[in-house]
């Protein structure tokens, strides 16, 4: 009996409901043929089709085919398996699975035209367009022309301003028609796409091969038992749990549980994330030992076709928990969590927390064997117990680079608030006070008499409020400093305070000259345009010394007689890291006596581990009698200010931070979520988003820029704000109401070139990039200057090149296409900050507002960058191999303890000693100075060195040789696994076109589509 109420328990409302699936009525057929209607509306016997005997024998049926038909929907996806990872790999950071296509092809003929499709749809908006945007609208184009398509030939120009006007573009008729007959090559297209999701199984089949074996499996176990169901509850299968990978707790960090959900869910907004995931962890701590209750939660909270994620968290649920909440802990609470864990019965993991790093090293040992690696490496884990083990570099460093997000919230100031809109979220920041500022300001005439000529009288008497409080230790000390400013605080003076410092070294009163061959400073900026910037600067402010200045960078070529001759060389950051790789150099680089790193926070970046590799190796050559020059470092504010001080070896007298407070003109922040996603809606969202905040500030009588990211996006922004104020009528609004100014901006439309900016010039738009010519790109930068030109829409050429201010600064989306990886990108912090700083103008404005128009899934990213709320973090591992490679060539490394001992001078090393666990540095309690942490590192890259014939390395002697093909690598800067490739490759027999095809093969160009 009780086996018949069991079974009668599945048919129950409550228990059924739940398997309804939600409809998307994009996807229904409305539709109707009153015939066919009639006929299906009929009643029809059910006499010799049925029996009693048959009644809930379709229970395992249904399952069965259910799971059959998730085997054809995985074989049928399986054929456009190439299209959707053409989708995953081109969209920025990740694409977001929540979005889904309507429409896939599904032979090679649907293929091809599918394409020529995609192609028609880059024409009409544009190539500079992100490639799942050109994908989501082309998808719209498909669905809203294929549907009821029998019906509707005759309407295709009502078609056509049906998508005109959802999609808020004008498409020309003749290229309209040429997109229907492009539609009509499609023949595989579905008014009702099988969907996967329709059955509701036990597993639920997924696209990728992997899972088509497991669902195979099931579907043969499944005539063996109906799933067992018991109060409402789904059970998890026992066999099935038994197979769930069980986690040890030391690979638990802080934020485990939220990867694992982004991986398998494949969400991007992380506020969702990030309250998923603290559900659940707060589900687990309340019914932790209830796991049939918290089995239910679980699946209410990640729906049933997740089942798998579901019983991986039930199963690992306590190492989860705890293990977050040590990674949590500061030294002091973990004792305390400890003994709770103990009182829980948990004694398992507290002594595999507690020997965790024997477990780790197992743990390697274990998983080494399928890993492929060299016979040297297989040896060293076996053999020689004083060998360190081998550590998988890949997958300890960070995958998202710069786009490391290590914050869970952030805390916004006072006077925060949101408002919601229908395309947008808007959060709005309020400008900081003013700081008061309770010391005298440094008079210029203090300074002494022979350097007073570098601050020109005729523009400033007097340094400004940062200026003067690091006077002291900038001009009377020779420290270390690291001055952690807002962007235009006046960074530049401190640098230049600093150079003069160095100069008083070599100044001779009773002759007032300098002896200008005795030392060498240099000034090392991230961008040429930075260089070229501060070469101007340099020369303008210290010619009256004879001080010559010169741009060292890969476009200037300096001869060793010029580079001896100059006295301050403003460098890049990589052709600083080649001079001081080359021994031949030794001589210039003794000359050193002052090293300015500028812009010190892309050690986040990733150009960062080649800051790492300058500051370290200065450093190193300490070791061995050199004497290291002083070091200034200058960034934007900073929460872990104090980490990059140890870094640089800064002592408390030179580390100085500044808040936003002392910017000096404080910043208004608006940051605009579009909620709209992955086709031509979300640019239209933007378009209006931008409209609506340049019509905001034009009413409060203020100037606007406007960032966009590509040339042809500024014309087209443009255009798009001029014609929709002509909509409106409001165009009288950029223009000044003076019949003078109105004349003169006629009179210069005249001269203008290009025939975009000559009909915008008219209007009180102006545009700017590098495309254009000089003289259109200077009467651009002087309208505006001179009031004329209410908006300037423009690329990040201005932020860095032209030194022209406006009250309201828009950055117009953050989607920025990248050659070197060959994938669209999130614009940089870097750009973001000297972009913002455009925004107010000291002398006129009280404040400035800067605004921030992206993707919501974006806003928290941007959120923790300008408000100081996302550390700083090394990537360091991802470079290491080469920086090795390097520091062994220049003969600074000759044995494995040199490595680790230079290892120590990384901002790497501060890092993991600050933060193990996201470093996933095993247990410091015995290692405090993690030197077997370093053996493992080092000893790592040298396995691979050694494989790749870059260096010869003994492993159990500890002898360390360069080799010709290191040095090449270390003397042209080529990645250690290009110079692998043309190892392999070249040989006598190598043709012209077989060295094309090589050097293609080359690491550096990994990311370079073909067209």
């Amino acid at each position: 009996l009780s086996d018949i109420n069991a079974c009668l328990e599945i048919y129950r409302y409550d228990e059924m409901s739940n398997k309804v699936l939600k409809v998307d009525k994009r996807f229904m057929n409305t539709s109707q043929n009153p015939q066919r209607d009639a006929e299906i509306s009929q009643p029809k016997s059910m006499s010799g089709r049925i029996s009693a005997k048959d009644m809930g024998q379709g229970l395992c049926n249904n399952i069965n085919k259910g799971l059959k038909e998730n085997d054809v929907a995985v074989e049928k996806t399986g054929k456009s398996a190439s299209l959707k990872k053409i989708q995953q790999h081109n969209t920025i950071l990740n694409s977001s699975s929540d979005f889904r296509l309507h429409y896939y092809p599904k032979d090679p003929s649907n293929v091809e035209t599918y394409e020529q499709i995609l192609q028609w749809v880059t024409e009409v908006l544009g190539n500079d367009i992100p490639h799942d945007l050109i994908i989501g609208t082309a998808d719209i184009f498909i669905r809203q022309l294929k549907e009821n398509e029998e019906n509707e030939d005759g309407n295709i120009e009502e078609r056509k301003e049906k998508i005109q006007h959802e999609l808020g573009i004008n498409i020309d008729s003749l290229k309209f028609n040429e997109l229907v007959k492009l539609m009509k090559n499609i023949t595989d297209y579905e008014t009702h796409p099988d969907n996967s999701n329709k059955q509701a199984v036990a597993i639920l089949a997924d696209d990728e091969k992997s899972d088509e074996e497991e669902v195979t499996e099931m579907s043969n176990n499944a005539n063996r038992a109906l799933p067992n169901i018991e109060n409402d509850i789904i059970k998890l299968s026992d066999s099935k749990t038994s197979n769930i990978e069980s986690v040890p707790i030391y690979s638990i960090d802080e934020f485990f549980l939220q990867r694992k959900l982004r991986s398998e869910l494949g969400y991007k907004d992380t506020s969702v994330i990030q309250d998923l995931s603290e559900k659940i962890l707060n589900d687990i701590e309340t019914l932790e030992h209830n796991p049939v209750a918290l089995e239910q939660k679980l699946v209410d909270l990640l729906k049933f076709e997740n089942i798998s994620l579901a019983e991986f968290i039930l199963k690992n649920r306590s190492t989860i928990f705890w293990g977050i909440r040590l990674a949590k802990s500061t030294e002091n609470e973990i004792p305390n969590l400890i003994e709770k864990m103990v009182a829980k019965g948990l004694n398992d993991l507290v002594e595999q927390y507690k020997f965790r790093e024997t477990t780790h090293s197992k743990r390697e040992l274990d998983s080494g064997d399928d890993q492929p690696q060299s016979s040297e490496a297989k040896r060293t884990k076996f053999s020689n117990p004083a060998i360190p083990p081998v550590i998988d570099l890949e997958k300890i460093k960070f995958d998202e680079s710069s786009k490391l997000m290590t914050v869970t919230k952030v805390s916004l100031p006072e006077g925060s608030f949101k408002r919601v809109k229908p395309q947008y979220d808007e959060i709005h920041i309020p400008a900081p006070s003013k700081p008061v500022i309770d010391y005298e300001l440094k008079e210029i005439t203090s300074l002494p008499d022979w350097c007073q000529e570098a601050f020109p009288s005729s523009e400033t008497t007097s340094l400004n409020p940062i200026q003067s409080k690091v006077f002291h230790a900038a001009f009377e000390g020779d420290s270390n400093m690291l001055i952690c400013a807002p962007t235009g605080s006046g960074k530049t003076n401190i640098a230049l305070l600093t150079v003069l410092k160095a100069l008083s070294h070599h100044y001779n009163p009773k002759t007032k000259k300098l002896n200008l061959s005795a030392f060498k400073i240099v000034y090392i900026a991230p961008l040429k345009a930075l260089v070229q910037e501060q070469v101007r600067e340099f020369q303008r402010r210290l010619a009256f010394l004879g001080i010559k200045v010169a741009e060292l960078t890969g476009d200037s070529r300096l001869s060793r007689k010029q580079i001896d001759e100059t006295q301050v060389l403003v460098s890049t950051p990589e052709k600083w890291d080649i001079t001081t790789r080359n021994s031949n150099n030794l001589a210039i680089v003794e000359l050193v006596r002052l090293l300015i790193i500028d812009e010190i926070h892309l050690l986040h970046d990733d150009r960062g581990p080649v800051l790492e590799s300058i500051v370290a190796r200065t450093f190193w050559a300490s070791k061995y009698g050199q004497e290291y020059p002083r070091i200034i470092g200058l960034s934007a504010t900073l929460p872990n200010y104090e980490d990059v001080g140890r870094f640089l070896r800064v002592p408390k007298e030179g580390l100085f931070y500044f808040d936003s407070s002392f910017r000096p003109c404080p910043l208004s922040q608006q940051f605009c979520g579009i909620k709209e996603r992955n086709s031509l809606k979300k640019l239209k969202a933007m378009n209006d988003a931008c409209y609506e905040k340049v019509l905001e500030s034009i009413n409060e009588g203020n100037q606007i820029i406007v960032f966009v990211h590509s040339r042809k996006e500024t014309s087209r922004t443009a255009t798009w704000l001029k014609n929709k104020f002509a909509e409106e009528n409001i165009t009288h609004k950029l223009t000044k109401n003076d019949a003078g100014s109105k004349q003169i901006l006629k009179t210069e439309a005249a001269n203008v070139l290009d025939p975009s900016l000559r009909k915008l010039i008219e209007s009180g738009i102006g545009t700017h990039h590098a495309g254009l010519t000089r003289s259109d790109r200077s009467l651009s930068e002087d309208l505006f200057a001179d009031g004329l030109l209410q908006v300037l829409v423009c690329t990040a050429t201005l932020a860095w090149g032209v030194n022209l201010p406006a009250h309201t600064v828009i950055i117009k989306g953050t989607d920025v296409y990248s050659p070197e990886k060959g994938s669209w990108e999130q614009l940089s912090p870097q750009d973001v900050l000297q972009m913002l700083g455009r925004a107010g103008r000291p002398r006129y404005d009280t404040f400035g507002e800067g605004i921030i128009i992206t993707d919501q899934s974006n806003v928290q990213y941007y959120l923790s960058v300008l408000n100081q709320q996302l550390p700083i973090e090394s990537q360091f591992v991802s470079k290491l191999v080469d920086n090795l490679n390097a520091e062994v060539v220049a003969g600074n490394i000759k044995c494995r303890n040199d490595a680790v001992n230079w290892l120590a001078y990384t901002y790497l090393y501060v890092r993991m000693l600050a933060s193990p666990m996201l470093y996933k540095v095993p247990d410091i309690s015995s290692d405090g100075q993690l030197k077997k942490f370093r053996e493992s590192l080092v000893h790592s890259a040298l396995c691979i060195l050694k494989e790749q014939e870059l260096v010869l390395y003994d492993a159990e002697n500890d002898v360390i040789e360069a080799t010709d093909l290191g040095n090449i690598a270390s003397s042209f800067y080529i990645n250690h696994a290009s110079m692998d490739v043309y190892n392999r490759e070249l040989d006598e027999h190598t043709t012209q076109i077989d060295l094309f095809r090589i050097f293609s093969m080359s690491e550096e160009f990994k990311y370079v589509s073909v067209r």
